[in-house]
C-alpha cells in the first residue's frame, strides 16, 4: 500500500536525523552524489533536472514532464527528477500519477520529505486522489518541518479535517487545538471542525462557543467547500451552520444525509437528526 511505502520513508528519514550533520558535511561535495547514486550525477541529466524546474516555475508543464521524463531516461534513480515530474502531473491535473512519482522519490531519497514543499505536494497530491492515509503521513511530515507561522496552522487544521474523517476525533480535536494556537487569531476552519468533533463526543456545551465564532464568518459555506475527506463531513459541516443560525429542518435533513452516508459517525448523526 502506498501509505507503508511512505511509512518506510519516514522510518529511514528518522535514521538519516540522527547522522544529518555528517551527512550535511559529505555532501558538500560532488563525491558523496557520485557514491549514493552514481547517475544522478549526469551533466545531462542535472540539466534536464534544471530545465524541468524552471518550466514548472513558468507553468509549463508539458516542457517539465518532458523534461523530468528526459532526466529519468538517463538517472532512473534521480528522486530529483520523480519530483519534477510529480508536480507536473499534479499540476496538469493527474493527481493519482503525481502520487505515485511521489512516492518514488520518497523511497529513493527520505530527506526529500525535510523540505516542506515536498510534504505539501505529496499531500496535495493524495487529498486530490483519495488517498487520505497518505495524506494524514505527509502533512504529519509538512508540519514536523514548518516553522511556527500561518503556514503550520493551515497544515494543523487540514490534519485535524483528514483524521476526524477517518473516525479519529480525539486525535482531531488534539489538531484542532494547535492549529487555533498556531493562527493566534481567529481561524474559522478549525472552529468549525472543532465544534465538529466535539459535538461527536456529546460535549455540546464547549462546541457552542467554537461553533458560534465559526457561523459568523460571512465565507463560511465557501470554506466547508473546501473541506477534505469523505463528502459527509461537508454535509455534516453545514448542518452545523443551520443549527447555529435556528435553521433546524435544514439541519434535520443534513444530519439524516450525513446518517446514509458517513462510514464512520452515523451514530452521531442519527443522534443529532433525533434532536
Amino acid at each position: 500500500m502506498p501509505s507503508k511505502r511512505l511509512a518506510l520513508g519516514f522510518l529511514t528519514l528518522s535514521l538519516f536525523a540522527s547522522a544529518m550533520p555528517a551527512l550535511a558535511r559529505a555532501e558538500e561535495s560532488n563525491l558523496w552524489e557520485d557514491i549514493r547514486a552514481p547517475t544522478r550525477s549526469s551533466p545531462e541529466a542535472r540539466r534536464s533536472i534544471m530545465r524541468a524546474n524552471r518550466a514548472l516555475s513558468e507553468q509549463q508543464y508539458a516542457i517539465a514532464t518532458r523534461e523530468a521524463l528526459k532526466a529519468l531516461r538517463i538517472a532512473p534513480d534521480s528522486s530529483e527528477a520523480f519530483l519534477a515530474l510529480g508536480s507536473a502531473q499534479l499540476y496538469s491535473g493527474h493527481p493519482h500519477e503525481a502520487m505515485h512519482s511521489f512516492e518514488r522519490a520518497i523511497e529513493l531519497d527520505p530527506r526529500q520529505l525535510l523540505d516542506p514543499n515536498v510534504s505539501s505536494r505529496i499531500a496535495h497530491a493524495a487529498i486530490r486522489a483519495g488517498n487520505y492515509p497518505l495524506a494524514i503521513d505527509a502533512l504529519h511530515a509538512l508540519i514536523a518541518a514548518l516553522p511556527s507561522i500561518a503556514m503550520r496552522a493551515n497544515a494543523f487544521n487540514r490534519l485535524a479535517d483528514l483524521v476526524q474523517s477517518e473516525g479519529r476525533v480525539d486525535e482531531a480535536i488534539i489538531l484542532y487545538r494547535n492549529a487555533l494556537l498556531e493562527a493566534r487569531s481567529m481561524h474559522p476552519q478549525a472552529a468549525l471542525g472543532l465544534a465538529l468533533a466535539l459535538r461527536r463526543l456529546n460535549r455540546n456545551e464547549e462546541a457552542a462557543i467554537y461553533l458560534e465564532l465559526a457561523a459568523r464568518t460571512p465565507e463560511i459555506e465557501r470554506i466547508i467547500q473546501e473541506v477534505p475527506g469523505h463528502p459527509s463531513e461537508r454535509s455534516a459541516r453545514n448542518a452545523l451552520i443551520h443549527l447555529a443560525r435556528g435553521e433546524k429542518d435544514k439541519a434535520h435533513a443534513l444530519f439524516l444525509k450525513v446518517a446514509d452516508e458517513s462510514p464512520h459517525h452515523r451514530e452521531h448523526a442519527l443522534r443529532e437528526a433525533r434532536q
